[in-house]
Order: C-alpha cells, then sequence, then structure tokens
C-alpha cells in the first residue's frame, strides 16, 4: 500500500483495544506505580483519533495521576492535565481533592484551578480560573472570582479520574454502581452507572489478558477502562483515549510515531 493510501486508510469501527494495537498504542502499557498501603500513582498520555487509521493523530495531552493513602475513610488526590492546543496555546489544569473512600471514591471537597498560556507563556486572564468545590447537603457547591454556584446532585459524584482508582477494587460482577458523573472535577452529569462487563477482553501482546470496566449515562457516550489485574492501563470514549505511558508529558504536542508496515 502507498503511503498517500495508508494515510488515508479510515478507521471506520468503534476504537476499541484492537484497533488501538494495530496503531501501536498498547505498547509498552506500563503498571502503575504502587505505594504504601493503598497509595499509587501513574500518567496517562491524552490521544485523540481524527477518523483515519494513520494521519493525523497527535499526543495532544497528558495526564498524571497521584492517590495518597486512605486515612480516617478519606484520601487526598491530585491531578495535573496539560493539553497543547492550536495557534500555540497551552491549557494546564490541576486538581487538589479530599475524598471519602469507598467502592466509588467521592470528592468532599476540592480545588480546580485551569490556566491558559500563549505561544510567549503568559497566562491569559480571561481563560484561566480558579475554583473552589465542596459537597454539602446533597449539592456541589462552588465558589470563584465569578461568584458561588450550586448544582443538585441526584446521587453521590464521582470523577471520571477517580473512576481509575475504583476499578482497582470494584467487584467483577454484573452489579451497576450509580452516580453522578464529574468530568474533569467541573462539569456535573447526573444519573450514570459504571460496572464491570464480562463480555469485553482482550490479550496484549506481551500476554496480559485485560478485562474492562464500562460507565454510561446521559450526556457522554460509552467510556472503558481497561485493566490488568486490577491496575488502570488505557481508557477509550468515542474518539478520546488515555493511555499509560512514563513519558506522556515529554510527548504533548508531537505526531504519533505509527508503526511501520511493509
Amino acid at each position: 500500500m502507498s503511503k498517500k493510501k495508508r494515510n488515508r486508510e479510515i478507521v471506520a469501527v468503534p476504537l476499541s483495544p484492537q484497533v488501538l494495537a494495530g496503531q501501536g498504542l498498547l505498547a509498552p502499557l506500563p503498571a502503575i506505580r504502587k505505594e504504601g498501603g493503598n497509595a499509587w500513582e501513574a500518567t496517562f498520555t491524552e490521544w485523540s483519533c481524527h477518523g483515519y487509521k494513520f494521519f493525523g493523530n497527535k499526543n495532544a495531552g497528558a495526564i498524571s495521576i497521584k492517590r495518597y493513602s486512605t486515612k480516617d475513610g478519606k484520601f487526598r488526590f491530585e491531578s495535573k492535565r496539560e493539553i497543547h492546543n492550536v495557534g500555540g496555546l497551552r491549557t494546564r489544569i490541576n486538581i487538589d481533592a479530599e475524598c471519602e473512600d469507598g467502592l466509588l471514591p467521592q470528592p468532599v471537597k476540592w480545588s480546580y484551578d485551569h490556566k491558559v498560556t500563549g505561544p510567549d507563556g503568559v497566562a491569559d486572564p480571561l481563560l484561566s480560573l480558579g475554583k473552589r468545590y465542596e459537597v454539602r447537603s446533597g449539592k456541589i457547591r462552588s465558589q470563584s472570582v465569578i461568584g458561588k454556584q450550586r448544582q443538585r446532585l441526584s446521587s453521590q459524584a464521582c470523577d471520571e479520574l477517580l473512576l481509575f482508582d475504583a476499578v482497582r477494587r470494584l467487584p467483577k460482577t454484573d452489579t451497576q454502581h450509580r452516580f453522578d458523573l464529574l468530568e474533569s472535577f467541573s462539569n456535573l452529569k447526573t444519573g450514570h452507572s459504571f460496572g464491570f462487563d464480562s463480555n469485553r477482553k482482550y490479550t496484549l501482546a506481551d500476554g496480559r489478558e485485560l478485562e474492562c470496566f464500562v460507565g454510561q449515562g446521559p450526556g457522554t457516550l460509552p467510556y472503558e477502562y481497561w485493566t490488568h489485574d486490577g491496575d488502570p492501563l488505557f481508557y477509550i470514549s468515542f474518539l478520546r483515549v488515555l493511555v499509560r505511558d512514563d513519558d506522556a508529558f515529554s510527548k504533548i504536542g508531537k505526531a504519533f510515531k505509527f508503526p511501520k508496515t511493509s
């Protein structure tokens, strides 16, 4: 196949482990770094597909997660996210949260700092914002320089990044866990469910067998967390992928190097 035809080959099917493996995204997939107790940390490359198998796809961003040990039923959770946008803009989102431990961890108090810098590295005050959140009396209450806001919960809240921690202990049964989804600890979508899907399995080239937990609900397409021996290795939702990579932050904005074919 010529390079031109190869570049224009469309994916044509929903993203899956099979598709990602064919694009070279699932190697080597290092395990998460575990610390004392139930603490762990990991970094993920944020990658998106633009419809073609071997063209136009970049490492758009990176996310780091650090989960501290539980103490008195609560734990600290930190996340740093960086995205390179068009025009030399860079978005950085830092989260520092206090969470209640449980099958689905629930954030109870957290800071959300969103900063956008231009090509000169200077933050744009019109695109940057810091907010403080707290869950109290069945509501998420937030405060920033632009005012206060309240959002009513229909169930317990859990962020999409906290689900990386949840899959480490959720039972592998048909039970569906009901919750309200937070995206980036800021965007609330109520009425979601999350649980193990025994029908989804995949074996990596190195022999590791993967299992899958799936979430779904209003406002999103289904989102999948693929694990090995309880460790989260990658996430798929529509065209967005988060995949384990210890060098994720050094690869942001660079074109993805696809595997060579004959």
